[in-house]
């Protein structure tokens, strides 16, 4: 190859570079000012899916565009191919040792060298090809994935209704007590001065003495809570839902000190205290509150007096003049709604919890585990233990209490349907690429060791039937457990690839070959979303086995000259 052959080499190569180049950006801007204009309709749209789709359009226009040169480039390599000769492959290698020996004997084995090197590179060409058609079937699942997130947020807008309707999470707040501290403070106030004299202010300051009130939060000692929690079915379209109701019974007391313990200067009023208890949700509570305090019962009022401490609660005033120094018990009943999470904050200063249920899936949530726990298949009961010293806020709080810390503090259970579906079916999407390269590879397999060959086209139609399966298994597992709606969306897709193959191979044993390959496939699949914590580990493994079967199964391929049963069929009756 001389000089002037490498410089138009290049030069064709700047070309088709920059021509590639300017049809994707003006598809790719054509289809910004499409989507700008109808934003509203489409919704948003990522930037890589929309890479993705310009690079599809562009592959199609510069097909369509270049389709006559494509077609000039087929009819030459066939002419190249015509001018081969048929003889068996060992023609080859005889024709080695005798090409010195006659002229066309020379003339012979130079067509058959030419025949190689077109098989070689035809073979090239058709793994690359593959290669970009396993890509390209990455567009339609994305738009899976969108798939998959809208129906996620369809769920959860259900959810979001049922439980706005019944109660949503709920978080229980113990008896918290709300005491007015009296301060007296100086002040300068202004007198005005009668007939001031020429020059003087009209005004002159007096000491005066003012009181204020602020509040005092006290905390109690001890605080038990002891619950059982009763799900609940409850059903939004074709959705199913686990909702709770909680019977809780909340004991403690509380211990009030010496005035001079909680303030130096001011005065607390005891007989104008407030007790408050905080729900996150008032909607859910089912029954009125009363509350027994030492020998009193007293009844709870909607709402609080201020929100230092809880952002909604019930409250009641209540005496406590002459209780300081001694222990006040109180214990009160609590009939709840609610769905997803049951937490209990720590606000005695030695709180202890035990719930229990029917459900046997229970989730731990919030800052503390459990100290002791039991499941079974008829439910479960857990038990928390708090100390005052493993949280971040007071007993008493006489300054803006932390009620962030608060929030952060509490524990519980969340009792829901473990539903992962949508999670697992996501996680299969990931898995596209490497379902549709190793499902070409068997055909490509097939292809290189029946010696028949497969179109594009039907390449293309097998990955389809892949991206399928994955819109099969989402629209059946909502009607069904995954399990099911897996072995029936995969064994549908099996089947439909497996009668596929017949038709093309014409092969009982070679479409055996493919159904058991896709029935491991999915098999492996499967285990790798049930195994979430292990699937690296299957994976490697996995791909480790394909590879080395792969291998195997062409040790004897010439892959420099794959010959197809049906190539020389075709090339005699086009010349004929």
């Amino acid at each position: 190859m001389n000089v002037s052959s490498v410089m138009n080499l290049l030069k064709k190569i700047i070309i088709v570079f920059f021509s590639v180049i300017s049809s994707f950006m003006t598809i790719f801007f054509l289809l910004f000012l499409i989507y700008a204009f109808l934003d509203n309709k489409i919704g948003y749209i990522s930037c890589e899916k929309f890479i993705g789709f310009s690079i599809f359009i562009t592959v199609i226009f510069l097909f369509f565009r270049y389709k006559k040169n494509i077609q000039k480039i087929i009819k030459n390599n066939k002419w190249r191919f015509r001018m081969s000769f048929t003889e068996n492959e060992n023609f080859t290698e005889n024709s080695k040792s005798a090409k010195n020996e006659n002229p066309d004997t020379q003339l012979r084995y130079d067509m058959s060298r030419t025949k190689i090197r077109y098989r070689t590179d035809q073979t090239i060409v058709k793994v690359f090809l593959i290669i970009i058609l396993a890509v390209l079937l990455l567009i339609p699942g994305s738009f899976i994935k969108n798939m998959v997130h809208e129906r996620t947020f369809t769920r959860f807008n259900a959810f979001n209704e049922v439980s706005g309707q019944w109660g949503k999470d709920q978080t229980v707040n113990g008896p918290v007590l709300y005491v007015p501290v009296e301060y007296e403070r100086t002040v300068h106030k202004k007198v005005p001065v009668e007939n001031p004299k020429e020059g003087e202010k009209d005004y002159k300051l007096v000491e005066d003495k003012e009181t204020y009130i602020e509040y005092m939060h006290i905390l109690p000692e001890k605080i038990n809570v002891e619950g059982r929690l009763y799900p609940e079915i409850r059903y939004k379209s074709i959705y199913k839902f686990l909702l709770y109701r909680a019977d809780l019974k909340v004991n403690g007391e509380f211990f009030l000190k010496a005035d001079k313990e909680y303030t130096k200067s001011g005065k607390i009023i005891w007989e104008k205290a407030v007790m408050e208890v905080g729900f996150s949700d008032m909607k859910s509570i089912n029954e009125i509150v009363k509350i027994r305090v030492s020998e009193d019962i007293l009844l709870f009022d909607k709402g609080l007096n201020n929100n230092d401490f809880y952002d909604h609660g019930l409250s009641c005033e209540i005496d406590l003049k002459e209780k300081q120094g001694i222990q006040i018990p109180f214990s009160y009943d609590l009939n709840l709604n609610g769905s997803g999470d049951l937490h209990v904050t720590p606000i005695g200063k030695d709180t202890s919890v035990k719930l229990s249920s029917e459900n046997p899936d229970p989730n731990f949530t919030g800052n503390f585990l459990p100290v002791k726990r039991k499941i079974e298949d008829s439910g479960f009961t857990a038990e928390w233990n708090v100390m005052h010293l493993n949280r971040d806020y007071p007993q008493v709080c006489l300054e803006e209490f932390p009620k962030n810390k608060l929030k952060a503090s509490a524990f519980g259970v969340r009792i829901m349907i473990p539903v992962d579906d949508y999670r697992k079916i996501s996680r299969a999407v990931k898995y596209l690429l490497m379902f549709v390269s190793l499902t070409f590879l068997v055909f490509f397999i097939t292809e290189a060791v029946t010696k028949k060959k497969i179109h594009p086209m039907q390449y293309i139609l097998a990955g389809m039937a892949i991206v399928v399966f994955f819109i099969l298994l989402l629209s059946i597992s909502e009607h069904m457990c995954f399990i099911n709606a897996y072995l029936i969306s995969s064994g549908a897709t099996i089947i439909m690839i497996a009668m596929y193959s017949y038709t093309m191979l014409k092969s009982g044993k070679f479409t055996a070959v493919i159904t058991s390959a896709l029935t491991v496939l999915y098999t492996f699949l499967l285990i790798l979303l049930q195994n979430q914590d292990y699937s690296l580990l299957f994976g490697s493994i996995g791909l480790f086995i394909a590879l080395a079967l792969t291998m195997y199964a062409t040790r004897n391929v010439n892959w420099y000259n794959i010959k197809y049963s049906n190539e020389n069929e075709k090339i005699q009756n086009e010349d004929n």
